[in-house]
């Protein structure tokens, strides 16, 4: 079967999660390579941008795209709040069907999900899951992440590729029964742990991942630490 999505379909809608933090310099690009991805297909959607606690002019950005645009929503933190608070700030708020994540610093492009959409419209998967192919990271991170990759595989017994890749789509029946409760980073584990607790069916397709245009990384060494702490709290409460 060809992994297209057809265009005479109208039964799939999806609201877009797009936590934000100091990306001034990408996010009206993002929104719009969205929109104009949109336009190729009959799919309904909406686009859920989380301002958290920036400092520059992300947020009135944002403002100003939700005033040109009645399909996109406004979420903003007044301090920054964490990227895992914005995401599930982002999930709750969102009124379509299907649920799609992915960051606003234009590592990504938005047409990855003419691979992902087929696995929903045909019913075979719960969540689908990218992991990133050429990933444009300096050594360092890339390094610490297949650290990480090994270390979460391990400890939770998790067959994917790329934890923390920030493409990903599913249903939000599927999210609700989740009851994700992280702040920060480690909420791309957590949701994959509980998807693997409550046998879910998850696929997993690579996408292509790009250089950052503009802007610098949020990711530090204290949310790398923060983030291994968080992985010790989530496997005790999954040995309860």
């Amino acid at each position: 079967m060809s992994n297209t999505i057809d265009p005479s379909s109208s039964s799939l809608n999806i609201s877009i999660v797009l936590p934000a933090l100091n990306e001034e310099g990408n996010i009206e690009i993002l929104v719009d390579q969205i929109k104009n991805y949109f336009k190729t297909n009959s799919i309904s959607y909406e686009i859920i941008i989380v301002n958290d606690g920036s400092t520059d002019q992300t947020g009135s950005i944002a403002d100003r795209l939700a005033d040109e645009y009645e399909n996109i929503t406004v979420i903003h933190h007044p301090v920054n709040k964490g990227y895992g608070k914005s995401l599930r700030d982002g999930f709750h708020a969102g009124r379509h069907e299907y649920l799609f994540y992915t960051d606003a610093d234009l590592q990504f492009k938005i047409n990855s999900l003419d691979l992902f959409v087929p696995h929903m419209q045909k019913g075979e998967a719960d969540m689908v899951v990218g992991y990133r192919v050429g990933r444009q990271d300096a050594w360092l991170r890339k390094f610490l992440a297949w650290g990480y990759n090994k270390f979460s595989s391990t400890l939770f017994s998790l067959q994917v590729k790329d934890i923390d890749c920030a493409f990903k789509l599913f249903k939000k029946q599927s999210y609700l029964k989740l009851d994700l409760l992280s702040n920060d980073f480690l909420i791309d584990a957590e949701i994959l742990v509980k998807a693997r607790m409550k046998n879910f069916i998850i696929e997993q397709i690579g996408v292509q991942h790009y250089p950052r245009a503009a802007g610098e990384t949020t990711v530090s060494f204290k949310h790398i630490l923060q983030t291994l702490k968080g992985l010790a709290v989530l496997y005790l409460q999954t040995k309860k």
